[in-house]
């Protein structure tokens, strides 16, 4: 076995010596003749090998053929589901500086997407890039799931290398997944809104049939072991704005086959420990969010509609309480006001980030209520001349202002005239 190792490791070099010299080869002379197919064949063989060495060989191979290979990795996806071979395409599409998580991410807003990519480079493909971009957000908006799929697809095989390559392969992500959740089967996490930090936390995986008709999902049986990834991460906050984060996987074994009526749907509880990670820092809010994702299988849809899809699922965040506050978690929005009258900086904090979506348009009130009065009083003081008690409540708005943010996402800063208007339209959706 060692002797076979060798003479791979020998065989990959030669392969890119063999490529370096056909791209020094002087003008006129003969083509070494194409073996590109074999050598891809022959690494896949290499990846399904019993020795993890040999995988690793490779997976190598494959990924210095770069986005050449991804349609025959595609393909062997559909025949065989193998996570592995789905690691290599995630990796050659988005490369390390890809997001970690195998979940995609909400689509970008048209404005953030164009901030990200830059400005045009005056050239026909970018703007023709660009123009059918717009097209794709309007058809996603619209709820045009496929058609953006297919208009972001066409992209990726007109303009295999556009410098947009990496932001198209995510959105098409992306559109596939609500292809899936839109026409097929929703998927999705629930959880509880808040437990106590270190307990065990019941987390639901939910597989609703929303197609015309029954459904049967189903792990291919060269697959060894039908599998779910769990992704978890772990967001430790405090008031003052800091952030700490680890993130983790864990996987669970489910069904083969998985039969679903029309209309009905399936059901899994899994249960997680919150105590892994930060478990000697009991005294902040954590967020526990936790999605999940099954590899490639097959979804019989009858009468021959059969397809090959990823099924991720919607993630659900838990909000893990010290132990000794857990009381908070009863009543935030009540809890909230005479926290900010008579209690800690933190419980003000934790109040704030337990507030239900419905219970948010009233405690975020609350709370720019109290730096408008902030403010008027830090403006007296420095009319007063009181040096020492402006510079306390501009600490004091500079904490309201933090915990604001880290509730709503917005950001604008200690200025209570930018907070009132975003408070004014909330009230308006």
């Amino acid at each position: 076995m060692m002797l076979l190792k060798a003479l791979l490791v020998v065989a990959i070099a030669t392969v890119g010596i063999t490529l370096q010299a056909s791209e020094a080869r002087p003008a006129g002379q003969d083509p070494v003749p194409d073996d590109r197919d074999e050598k891809i064949r022959r690494a896949l063989e290499w990846l399904m090998d019993s020795d993890p060495e040999i995988r690793d060989l490779g997976r190598k191979e494959l990924l210095g053929w770069g986005r050449e290979v991804v349609p025959k990795l595609e393909e062997l996806l559909k025949a065989k589901g193998a996570l592995e071979i789905y690691r290599i395409v995630r990796e050659i599409e988005l490369g390390k500086s890809g997001p970690v998580s195998e979940i995609p991410g909400p689509l970008l807003s048209h404005e953030e997407f164009l901030k990200r990519i830059g400005k045009p480079d005056g050239t026909a493909p970018d703007a023709y890039v660009r123009a059918r971009m717009a097209d794709i957000y309007k058809l996603f908006k619209e709820k045009k799931y496929q058609n953006a799929y297919d208009m972001v697809h066409a992209l990726l095989v007109l303009e295999p290398k556009s410098r947009y390559a990496k932001e198209l392969h995510q959105f098409r992500r992306t559109c596939d997944n609500m292809v899936t959740q839109s026409s097929i089967v929703r998927s999705r996490i629930l959880a509880p809104h808040s437990a106590a930090a270190g307990s065990k936390v019941d987390f639901v995986l939910r597989m609703e049939n929303v197609w015309k008709g029954g459904i049967e999902i189903h792990y291919d049986k060269e697959v060894s072991r039908p599998l779910v990834m769990l992704e978890i991460a772990v967001e430790r906050m405090d008031p003052n704005g800091s952030v700490t984060r680890a993130q983790r996987t864990e996987e669970f074994e489910l069904e083969r086959d998985i039969p679903i009526a029309m209309g009905a749907q399936w059901e899994k509880t899994i249960t997680l420990r919150t105590d892994l990670d930060f478990s000697n820092d009991q005294q902040y809010l954590r967020l526990y969010t936790v999605g999940a994702w099954m590899p490639v299988v097959k979804i019989d849809r009858g009468a021959g509609a059969e397809v090959q899809k990823r099924i991720i699922f919607e993630p659900a965040t838990v909000r893990l309480v010290p132990e000794n506050q857990m009381h908070l978690a009863d009543d935030p929005l009540g809890k909230l006001g005479k926290a900010m009258d008579a209690g800690t900086v933190n419980e003000v904090f934790l109040c704030g980030m337990l507030l239900t979506e419905e219970q948010k348009p009233a405690g975020v009130d609350m709370l720019v209520a109290a730096l408008e009065k902030a403010y008027a009083n830090a403006k007296k003081a420095r009319e007063k001349g009181a040096t020492k008690e402006e510079d306390q409540l501009k600490v004091g708005m500079a904490v309201i202002s933090n915990i604001l943010t880290t509730i709503t996402g917005e950001k604008c800063g200690i200025d209570p005239v930018k907070w009132r208007k975003y408070v004014d339209g909330l009230r308006t959706k």
